[in-house]
């Protein structure tokens, strides 16, 4: 969660509450006039304060986040082997998707696939096909011949719906992953 986006929210929260507070205490014979906008603006500040605990998107470009990043996901740290390492999540209420794009020489895809089964493109795209993919996890923009398809369709078994891919082009030796969980 970005805490400067949670401090700002709550800021504005804060600042609401205190506002429409002074507009009730000093302003008792036009109370009416100011009590209605006041409350209004202190509902909205907390809708908008309680939807960063609901949803949220970003992308993780520290060094020790990425490596998070990769350990949630994969369980071990990255090999040195791994470069260009991007990750980027969504979150909406109890769902959320994750992806991943990396290089690594195919020894490294080959210790991440242990819990995949082999997939079409097909299905590949039915589960990889989001709206809210990052702009540089393009999967469709490598050599479709030439990829590999990867699917765990319960990954996580404590989750009701819990869904995983992967994708690898070996002559760029690009690795796509992208996770998709319900709670």
């Amino acid at each position: 969660m970005n805490l400067v986006f949670l401090f700002f929210h709550l800021l504005v929260w804060v600042l609401s509450l205190v506002a429409s507070g002074v507009a009730c205490y000093f302003t008792r014979k036009w109370a009416w006039a100011f009590r209605f906008p006041a409350a209004v603006a202190v509902f909205v500040a907390t809708l908008f304060f309680l939807a960063n605990f609901v949803f949220g998107t970003g992308e993780v470009t520290d060094p020790t986040e990425l490596r998070a990043a990769w350990r949630s996901e994969f369980g071990t740290e990255p090999p040195p082997e791994v470069r260009d390492l991007r990750a980027g999540w969504h979150d909406v209420s109890d769902a959320g998707s994750r992806w991943q794009k990396f290089s690594a020489p195919q020894a490294v895809f080959d210790g991440l696939i242990h819990k995949f089964i082999p997939t079409s493109r097909d299905e590949f795209y039915r589960i990889a096909t989001n709206p809210n993919n990052p702009s540089w996890w393009r999967p469709e923009k490598e050599t479709a011949a030439a990829m590999v398809y990867y699917i765990n369709t319960r990954r996580n078994p404590k989750s009701s719906s819990s869904e995983a891919v992967l994708a690898y082009e070996p002559t760029s030796q690009t690795v796509y992953f992208m996770s998709s969980t319900i709670d």
